[in-house]
């Protein structure tokens, strides 16, 4: 057990740059979006949710801190 346990520990060290750089683009992304003038509000909506839904599975907890 201890040797999967490890394996699973150095694959978080690995990918956890990537990870954070994620968080950064989705995030940046989320907070940057603008609806374009005549464009449907059902389009933005979809836009913000795709974000979001980016955000909950790269595991970013969303709160008044970030």
């Amino acid at each position: 057990m201890t040797y999967a346990y490890d394996m699973l520990e150095s694959l978080k060290e690995m990918f956890e740059e990537q990870n954070r750089a994620a968080k950064q683009t989705a995030m940046k992304a989320l907070l940057t979006i603008e609806m374009v003038e005549g464009s449907p509000v059902k389009d933005h909506v979809l836009n913000m949710m795709s974000y979001l839904n980016e955000l909950e599975i790269i595991g970013t907890a969303i709160d008044k801190e970030s």
